[in-house]
């Protein structure tokens, strides 16, 4: 008897991806694997769809067929941010910064009201060395927005890695005033008052702290 394969049954790429999501959490990455490129073959301009059968493919320790399937997702869907954060995320796993970077860069250009990209980016940015460049990312999304406590954490990482301790300390302080609820702000900043001999007032940021 002739099975027909599920992607017959699936009538849009909406309820593919949800599919998709389902057999992730449920099947082995092999046949989650199988279900997806069936998809694929229904609906290959899914770009979301190849993100998912990228993360079977690295669940599966297969690093290079994983970014191919992400550099087509980019390449049919230049403004996914879903598939250019993935991407992104694989090359610095890789060991790859330089071109995570590239990835990222690409990404804020075609998304510029995706502040997520930006975060990345200059998070990206701050882990290479490459302060100045992250600082005017960060300065950029505070010029936006500047009662968002998260990008004033950024900032005050990309400060703490170079060395900038108290402009990291008072960005972290300002994070923490718009959202006192900021588990990893209230670490960042403890740590370096710690750090710094300030052990009062590092417990007092901690104790003011709900940690989840």
């Amino acid at each position: 008897m002739h099975t027909l394969p599920v992607s017959s049954f699936i009538p849009d790429s909406q309820a593919a991806l949800r599919y998709a999501e389902f057999a992730m959490g449920r099947e082995s990455p092999e046949r989650a694997l199988i279900l997806l490129e069936e998809l694929l073959e229904r609906f290959p301009r899914a770009a979301r769809l190849r993100v998912f059968c990228a993360r079977a493919h690295a669940e599966l320790g297969e690093a290079e067929l994983a970014e191919q399937e992400l550099r087509r997702a980019v390449k049919s869907a230049p403004r996914c941010w879903a598939a250019a954060e993935a991407l992104a995320e694989l090359l610095q796993e890789r060991s790859k910064p330089e071109e995570a970077i590239q990835v990222l860069e690409h990404a804020v250009a075609r998304n510029p009201d995706c502040p997520q990209a930006a975060q990345a980016l200059g998070e990206a940015l701050a882990d290479s060395g490459r302060f100045d460049e992250a600082w005017v990312v960060f300065h950029d999304l505070l010029d936006r927005d500047a009662m968002n406590p998260y990008h004033h954490g950024y900032l005050g990482e990309a400060l703490r890695l170079a060395g900038r301790t108290s402009e990291a300390i008072q960005a972290l302080r300002t994070a923490l005033w718009l959202h006192p609820g900021y588990a990893w702000a209230a670490r960042q900043l403890a740590g370096l008052l710690y750090e710094r001999g300030e052990m009062l007032g590092a417990r007092e940021v901690l104790r003011n702290v709900r940690f989840p």
